[in-house]
């Protein structure tokens, strides 16, 4: 089952991660300047933006 998720603040590690596996992609990784604290500030303590997640549950 595929289902989708807003992020949650235990979700600032997964989400760096996808931001850096990305930049490193685009061959931008030294471009980044994220961490787990500046994504939490941003994302969950000033409301700044929202995240999704997909999550695939095995049955």
């Amino acid at each position: 089952m595929l289902t989708f998720r807003f992020a949650t603040e235990d979700d600032c590690a997964l989400i760096l991660r996808f931001i850096k596996a990305l930049a490193e992609y685009e061959k931008m990784a030294d471009q980044v300047v994220a961490t787990e604290e500046l994504l939490r500030e941003w994302i969950f303590e000033k409301g700044k933006d929202a995240c999704f997640l997909r999550e695939i549950l095995s049955m």
